[in-house]
């Protein structure tokens, strides 16, 4: 399937059909998740998609998230394809994606990179996050940075305009580095955290909205809700209301509709 010959409701369509298949394999393992970002506003304020909108975001607590990149890879209907970093050697994300398989997303900024590139859902864990400042953006920026730079690795006319001198620096010597040492630092990294950080604060850290909004408190996933979303009803955090705030503001206003556009080109 040509994305360029798919229309915005018809991607809507097959990425809805994906998300019945992650919440089918989800409910038979008693496995969490919650609706996030656009797509929790979208059920929020639309009772489904936001009509310009052409993703899906899910998340899930950690635990949850490690058993399902396992059982996924197996129970998986066949027409569909587990994608991770482990599972294709070019993929760049350090979170996973389940594409359909025979269809093409239109992400332009990707399309040199040698791998799967069907219509998608986004499956990010929600990982701990530190507490302190400092220590939340290093975590942010490493993810962002090295993921920049196996993207690189991926395409090497790949080009991002830095708008800070180091960060120009550091991309410059991080591209170099050979792709299992930017693998090892990155998830080392994203290690120690889980390791030495407590649960009160939590985060996605490779979402496309970035620190600090993507940074949430503990108690917003504390208790499940169920919302309508396209005519069926998926899990929330009972936080929805705390947590689109933090992430969009007025999140019931519509936006101008200059700014009404979705992801992909």
């Amino acid at each position: 399937m040509d994305s360029a010959k798919v229309s915005l409701k018809e991607m809507q369509k097959q990425e809805f059909e994906i998300l019945c298949e992650f919440d089918r394999i989800c409910k038979i393992y008693n496995l969490t998740y919650y609706l996030t970002a656009g797509t929790l506003l979208g059920a929020i304020r639309h009772k489904g998609f936001i009509p310009w909108d052409d993703d899906i975001d899910v998340v899930m607590p950690f635990e949850d998230y490690k058993r399902f990149s396992k059982i996924c890879q197996k129970k998986l209907a066949k027409n569909y394809f587990f994608q991770s970093w482990k599972t294709e050697k070019n993929y760049p994300f350090h979170f996973v994606k389940i594409r359909k398989n025979g269809t093409t997303d239109g992400v332009t900024f990707l399309k040199k990179i040698k791998m799967h590139h069907g219509i998608y859902i986004d499956i990010f864990p929600l990982e701990k996050c530190p507490k302190t400042d400092w220590f939340a953006k290093l975590l942010f920026k490493t993810v962002e940075f090295t993921t920049y730079a196996l993207l690189k690795k991926g395409d090497k006319t790949f080009h991002y305009n830095f708008q800070k001198k180091y960060e120009q620096v550091i991309f410059s010597l991080l591209k170099w580095l050979p792709r299992k040492i930017l693998l090892f630092f990155r998830e080392q990294i994203r290690f120690l955290v889980f390791i030495f950080c407590s649960n009160e604060r939590l985060c996605t850290s490779g979402g496309g909205h970035g620190y600090p909004y993507e940074t949430y408190k503990a108690e917003w996933f504390s208790e499940t809700v169920l919302v309508w979303f396209e005519g069926k009803k998926f899990p929330a955090p009972k936080g929805w209301d705390a947590l689109l705030t933090h992430m969009y503001g007025e999140y019931h206003i519509l936006p101008p509709k200059a700014e009404r556009k979705g992801h992909i080109e």
